[in-house]
């Protein structure tokens, strides 16, 4: 549909808004039985990895879908979005290509199963040296950023492909030293005391590893090509989510049958004993139990029940991975969808929200409610009312479905999400501006909810740009003097009501 009016100071612009779509998200590798299986030992476990890297594809993504499958919850922090780099498969450069390799990622930290983090510092292209890189990232301001991500990930182990005393790529270094600062800073109640007002607590990593490349100097290996059950093994899934960089070229092929050794050493430990670790987790103790205690197929009776005896107390990430296993083994999905791509401040626009019972049991649908990344939004809440004498809620029985319309406001100070291009810089996360939760009753169990994004943006009321792009040009000092040949630009204003 014509949406929005396109005008400028020197030509009309037309363009064309059709319908956006967002689902719950899962990670494209996992379904069903092996969905359930890894969030119920993340469940069980209780533990936290992240992995830190430099660029988009320094991530080591083999062994964080073998975290991932022994039960632990897996993160990964970005110190750049990659926007410094060639780019192999379009003109893009520069914010634009932030935008794609942002894309990329996001689609193989879903293959990893793992929730992508970025520091937002410059990639300003090829350093030299560790001095050259905090020159442009600056030291407090890349130490208090990556201190952010650990104290709200909470990670009970940390891996790195980044040596801090290695000769490589200078942002590489840099990350790695910024890494072993970090170790420190984020558990000292007097590094950084801003972030508590933000509710977040110190946090005491246990173990930092170093990838070593070779076995040469490593404390131990781990066999990252080793199958469990029927589906890919972590070094196929890693391959896979590597080729998702397509901006990079990135492709690695796999020889059927081939092994693959992942060498670690213990580059910073909060105990002698954790220098000496013999696996990733060795010694390292989560909130839970051990994710081999569920490698028994675990009936929903059980799950229902774990559900209802979880303590008050308990991490809200951790009763997220038994939540998000319920939901899978009941058959219950989200769908959101808007007719906009994006509003400006002071307009509305109407979601639709589809929650549909795949499964064979019916349940209730009992309140559709949205969260907000950023305060700035008007939002409505719809509770659902007894339709039965079983319980509150709306029924949805078994392969059925419930759409409901709902209208959302952008408040004149809402923050500004759209163009992409213009923001993507602004938050660490990838997170919409505003998602839909529903939330459903399974007989008398605790609340089960489903979440998914609202595909949904606020853009200025009006934009400007100049045509053509502007370059800028060094010339020779000596041609100051000179004539000059004039040119000319327009002004575009784009009126986005």
């Amino acid at each position: 549909m014509l949406r929005h009016r396109l005008t400028t100071v020197c030509v009309l612009i037309l363009a064309t808004c059709c319908a956006s779509v967002s689902r719950a998200a899962d990670p494209a590798f996992e379904h069903d039985a092996e969905f359930v299986g890894n969030e119920l030992r993340c469940f069980a476990t209780g533990l936290r990895a992240l992995a830190v890297a430099a660029h988009p594809d320094d991530e080591d993504g083999a062994t964080l879908s073998f975290l991932r499958h022994a039960g632990v919850e897996t993160h990964i922090c970005f110190s750049t979005r990659g926007e410094g780099g060639q780019n192999e498969a379009g003109p893009e450069s520069g914010a634009k290509l932030a935008v794609m390799r942002t894309k990329e990622i996001e689609e193989a930290a879903a293959i990893l199963g793992a929730k992508p983090w970025y520091l937002n510092l410059p990639d300003f292209g090829f350093s030299k040296s560790v001095d050259e890189t905090l020159s442009v990232w600056h030291h407090d301001i890349a130490l208090e950023r990556m201190v952010r991500v650990i104290r709200t990930v909470r990670p009970h182990i940390v891996i790195t492909n980044h040596n801090p005393d290695g000769t490589d790529h200078g942002h590489h270094r840099t990350t790695g030293k910024l890494l072993v600062e970090a170790f420190d800073a984020a558990a000292d109640a007097k590094q950084f005391p801003k972030h508590f007002e933000a509710g977040l607590e110190p946090w005491s990593i246990s173990r930092i590893y170093l990838r070593t490349f070779t076995a040469e100097g490593a404390t131990f290996s781990v066999d990252v090509s080793k199958r469990e059950g029927t589906g890919l093994n972590p070094s196929e899934i890693g391959a896979f989510a590597l080729s998702r960089h397509f901006s990079q070229g990135m492709q690695r092929d796999l020889r059927i049958g081939e092994r693959e050794l992942r060498h670690f050493s213990v580059l910073k430990a909060r105990t002698p004993a954790g220098l000496k670790a013999k696996y990733l987790t060795d010694g390292v103790y989560g909130t839970g139990v051990p994710a081999d205690s569920l490698l028994q197929p675990i009936e929903l009776p059980k799950l229902m029940l774990w559900l209802k005896n979880r303590s008050a107390d308990e991490a809200p990430d951790r009763h997220a991975h038994l939540n998000r296993a319920i939901a899978t083994t009941l058959g219950l999905k989200i769908e959101v969808r808007c007719e906009d791509e994006f509003i400006t401040p002071g307009e509305s626009a109407k979601i639709s929200i589809r929650v549909a019972n795949t499964g064979g049991s019916d349940v209730r649908l009992v309140k559709l409610s949205f969260k907000q990344r950023e305060p700035g939004w008007d939002v409505p809440e719809k509770i659902f009312p007894a339709s039965d004498a079983r319980g509150p809620g709306k029924s949805i029985k078994a392969d059925d479905v419930e759409t409901v319309e709902l209208e959302v406001h952008a408040r004149n100070r809402a923050p500004l999400s759209y163009p992409p291009e213009e923001h993507i810089f602004d938050t660490e996360t990838s997170s919409a501006p505003l998602s839909v939760v529903a939330e459903l009753r399974y007989g008398d169990s605790p609340p089960i909810t489903l979440e998914a994004p609202v595909p949904l943006a606020v853009s200025a009321s009006f934009t400007f740009t100049l045509s053509p792009n502007p370059l800028l040009v060094f010339s020779d000092p000596a041609l100051a003097n000179e004539d000059r040949e004039a040119v000319h630009f327009k002004l575009l204003a784009r009126c986005n009501k």
